[in-house]
């Protein structure tokens, strides 16, 4: 009988001393933890136009002078943020200009880098320039 009312005073205390640390008035913090896929077309979009300088040098070196001024660039964004592949579509540039244009544009994704996710991310860049005079 004298340790079943030590069973109890036990229980009792151990029940107080967890209620007394869940308070309603402390805030609670809560834990966010994003296990984000693929990037978002929102961070692809906004880590791609930082580097739309280098591409407009590329395409203003490297293009046909009468070109629409359009080039779309299809790439995969690894894991890791760098990219890992590059197709270039360049309408009305052809030969020696498109492989001029695509060498100037794989020299650059080098050093293009996009936040880490947890797969590979295929994505479609268009990039449209207009002439002036």
């Amino acid at each position: 009988m004298l340790a079943c009312g030590i069973m109890r005073t036990l229980l009792a205390a151990i029940l107080l001393v967890a209620l007394a640390g869940w308070s309603t008035d402390k805030p609670r913090r809560v834990y966010h933890h994003f296990d984000q896929y693929e990037l978002t077309l929102q961070q692809v979009q906004h880590y791609a136009d930082a580097y739309l300088p280098g591409v407009r040098e590329c395409y203003v070196e490297h293009a046909a002078p009468r070109a629409p001024g359009l080039v779309t660039l299809h790439v995969v964004v690894r894991r890791n943020g760098s990219i890992g592949e590059l197709a270039i579509e360049a309408p009305g540039v052809t030969g020696k200009r498109l492989k001029a244009l695509t060498a100037c544009i794989q020299d650059e994704i080098e050093t293009w880098q996009f936040p880490v996710a947890n797969a590979d991310t295929p994505a479609i860049l268009p990039y449209r320039f207009l002439k002036t005079r």
